[in-house]
Formats: C-alpha cells, sequence, structure tokens
C-alpha cells in the first residue's frame, strides 16, 4: 500500500514498536503505534501503518542540507504538508474513513484548507530579508498549521492526483518544494479560484532552495 505512491519496490521494511504514549502513531524509525490504538484500529491498522511506512521509505529519498535557524519553522510547515499530504492518500480515501464518527472534524478541516493556503500566502509575501522576521513569520505557519499539515496536505495532494495523476505525485515524491509548484499548476487545470499565488510559491522557493536537493528524478 505503501509503495502505490513511492518509485517502484521498496526493499526491507520498517521497524515498528508497539509502545504507550497516545492513540496516535509516528513515522519515526523506527515506526511507533500507540499499543491500545492499535488494539481498537481493526482494519485501519494496515492502512495506517502503509501511511507511516511511507513517511519512512520517502524520508530516505530526501537530501536535506543544513537549515539555518530562521528557515527551520517554515521548512518544517512545507515538508509536513507534502509528507502527510501524500502519506494520507493512503489511509484517508473516502472508502476506508467512510462511517467513521472520528473522522469528521478531519473532514471539516480539509474543506478549510484553502482558509490556511490563503494565510500560507500572505505570510510569505510578508517576510522581509531580515532573519528574524522570517523565523517569527515561519512560527506563526507552523503554529497555525491544523493537525501538523494533514487536512492541508490532503487537500493539495488530493487535487494534485485528481488533475495530474498518480504519476506525478510519485515523481515529485523527493521534492517538497515542487510539490506546492505542482498544486498551483492543478489548481489552474481545475479551474478552481487561486488560493495560492505564484508570488508566495516563489519567495517560498527562493528561500528554501539549498534545504533540500532531491537526490534523483524518478
Amino acid at each position: 500500500m505503501a509503495e502505490e505512491f513511492l518509485p517502484g519496490k521498496c526493499e526491507g521494511y520498517p521497524p515498528v514498536s508497539f509502545v504507550i504514549f497516545e492513540f496516535d502513531a509516528r513515522g519515526y524509525t523506527p515506526v511507533i503505534i500507540d499499543l491500545l490504538a492499535a488494539k481498537n484500529m481493526f482494519d485501519v491498522l494496515i492502512p495506517l501503518l502503509a501511511h507511516e511506512f511511507h513517511h519512512y521509505y520517502r524520508n530516505q529519498m530526501l537530501v536535506r542540507n543544513n537549515i539555518s535557524r530562521e528557515l527551520k519553522p517554515l521548512f518544517w510547515v512545507v515538508d509536513q504538508v507534502h509528507c502527510e499530504g501524500v502519506a494520507d492518500l493512503i489511509d484517508k480515501r473516502p472508502e476506508i474513513v467512510k462511517g467513521n464518527p472520528q473522522m469528521n472534524a478531519y473532514c471539516q478541516m480539509v474543506k478549510e484548507a484553502p482558509n490556511y493556503l490563503s494565510f500560507f500566502d500572505e505570510s510569505l509575501q510578508k517576510m522581509e530579508k531580515d532573519p528574524e522576521k522570517i523565523q517569527k513569520k515561519g512560527q506563526e505557519l507552523r503554529e497555525n498549521l491544523p493537525q501538523s499539515g494533514h487536512p492541508v496536505g490532503y487537500y493539495m495532494s488530493s487535487l494534485i492526483l485528481n488533475q495530474l495523476g498518480r504519476d506525478r505525485i510519485i515523481s515529485e515524491v523527493n521534492d517538497p518544494l515542487q510539490f506546492f509548484k505542482t498544486y498551483l499548476e492543478a489548481e489552474k487545470k481545475a479551474g478552481h479560484e487561486r488560493t495560492l499565488s505564484m508570488d508566495a510559491v516563489n519567495i517560498m522557493e527562493e528561500l528554501l532552495e539549498n534545504a533540500v536537493t532531491p537526490i534523483q528524478a524518478f
């Protein structure tokens, strides 16, 4: 299931630890799943594991250069939106979450994702060259990002999937900066009212151009 949005077959399996921490899971190394959550997830446990496995494999494909302190909050937002958005295509599909009342809040946040993207756009365009102000604006974006990027990322990745196809998502799975540019293309093709401007994306790319260097084009 994880390989559906990854380039080719993956070698080896991520280590998984079942621990007691909170009703959640994390795509660390090892992948961790809360023991009580695993016990109560039943048929959605496998898609959740696939979601976390996707993080594990995808993160191995990124080259992250040293990121300056002032840019870390902004990079965190961009990276989270990308990695969670694509992985959510695995375990947040309508056929999987249908009838699950716990997903109601998530679905509502997906609908409200354009509001955050507008805020993201406005914040980027207000960023100045002053490192202290860049860090402050980046921190504001981080603090206001709903559910660590899941709903905003899913909104963006599902639009890309519907408009440009799965192969496009896979080809850029190691490049979070390109993900935002591709979203602009998908938004234009869908004929949607703009939620994100090219000016904002260019600013983001200029600030973070050395944060991620794709290993290769798939």
